[in-house]
């Protein structure tokens, strides 16, 4: 119960921030809370260049963050996940008429994840090698991402979600990405 009062006070949180934003005409967000993404979940790999804006992402499915299951957390619910694969991959393209100064990548997640733009690995987090170590989410994090990945015009951000078990009880991915640096915790 502890947990999803903690999704629940990010969400609010996040919200919060999108309402507010909206109602003074400068939304911080690039990809905000309400963005639907594209996403692959099955136990194939989507393969090498699915990270790229040149990949077609057609055939994969349309959902809204967070993915996952098992938390009573999630907008789009992975209900085969469970003991059948532990990874999903999730990409959405955007358009930069400019390169903000700064961007922020907030992530909401369990276990892990490999978050790229443009095909460039940007962050990773609790992936080492080969070993997956375990991590509740608790509230979004926040990380700082370099610009020099980014281009005017069209880009894409994809990121590969990772569970630390195949047959893990719950996995969570909610990616948002911002201009501005905001707590989102209760």
């Amino acid at each position: 119960m502890g947990r999803l009062i903690t999704y629940i006070g990010s969400l609010s949180i996040a919200f919060n921030l999108f309402v507010t934003a909206a109602l003074s005409q400068e939304s911080p967000f690039i990809l905000g809370p309400g963005a639907a993404w594209r996403y692959h979940a099955s136990e194939v790999d989507p393969g090498e260049d699915w990270m790229t804006v040149t990949y077609s992402d057609q055939d994969w499915l349309i959902g809204r963050p967070g993915f996952g299951y098992g938390d009573d957390d999630d907008s789009t619910v992975l209900e085969d996940m469970e003991g059948k694969y532990q990874s999903i991959y999730i990409r959405r393209e955007f358009n930069l008429p400019a390169i903000p100064k700064k961007i922020y990548l907030y992530v909401y997640y369990d276990d892990a994840f490999v978050a790229y733009v443009n095909g460039k690995e940007v962050k990773r987090m609790g992936i080492k090698e080969t070993k997956i170590e375990s991590h509740e989410a608790s509230g979004f994090e926040i990380f700082k991402l370099d610009t020099k990945y980014f281009v005017e015009g069209r880009n894409v951000l994809a990121i590969q979600g990772v569970n630390r078990e195949i047959d893990s009880t719950d996995f969570s991915l909610w990616p948002l990405l911002a201009t501005t640096r905001k707590a989102l915790s209760n």
